[in-house]
């Protein structure tokens, strides 16, 4: 697959089950609350302002993004989240989940980057690289959002790898753990095709 071939709108490559706007709204509040300028990007990315949310992230990059900004580790590390969501570039889009993952493992963002790397992966076919995000969302996170959404992905991610007893195992987790009712469904959806493909 050529890099021009992964030009996509802003996260249309993780969009089966979220759109941009939920997953947006899967940052944690505190995460949200700490600097005015992007919870600006944060509020123009869920409400589809994607021109205007880039501008202004731009804008923070400049001045409270460099290197010798006081800016605290976690807006840099919501800022780089917010970077990948707001890319057409899916190339791009990994770079800066990575780099929150990497550079920042204990921001509230890091939960969230890594299931938007298993999603990303996981749709372009990497199943492997995308099991092991998924596999560190799932242990690594426990008691977050991004977590029981992975849990549908990772279901997914192990029956694209062939592994339907795994997968089978891991939805059923999943149903019993989530108290989203959508999300729930999804994923008996997901455990149903995978229990049964265990057989």
């Amino acid at each position: 697959m050529t890099r021009s071939q992964l030009r996509l709108r802003p996260f249309s490559l993780f969009a089966v089950s979220l759109s941009i706007a939920a997953a947006a709204a899967l940052v944690p509040a505190h995460a949200r609350a700490q600097d005015t300028t992007l919870d600006r990007v944060h509020n123009l990315i869920v409400t589809g302002r994607f021109t205007d949310a880039g501008s202004t992230l731009a804008q923070w990059e400049q001045s409270d993004g460099q290197p010798d900004s006081d800016a605290s580790a976690n807006d840099r590390a919501r800022a780089l989240f917010l970077r990948g969501l707001l890319t057409d570039d899916a190339l791009e889009a990994e770079s800066s989940f990575l780099g929150v993952v990497l550079s920042y493992p204990s921001s509230p963002v890091a939960s969230e980057a890594l299931l938007r790397l298993g999603q990303g992966l996981l749709t372009r076919g990497e199943t492997r690289r995308s099991l092991a995000y998924l596999e560190r969302l799932h242990s690594d996170y426990p008691g977050t959002d991004a977590r029981m959404v992975g849990m549908l992905w990772l279901a997914r991610a192990h029956r694209a790898a062939g592994s339907h007893t795994t997968a089978c195992e891991t939805a059923r987790e999943g149903a019993t753990a989530t108290t989203d009712p959508n999300l729930r469904l999804l994923i008996e959806i997901e455990r149903d095709r995978a229990c049964s493909a265990s057989r």
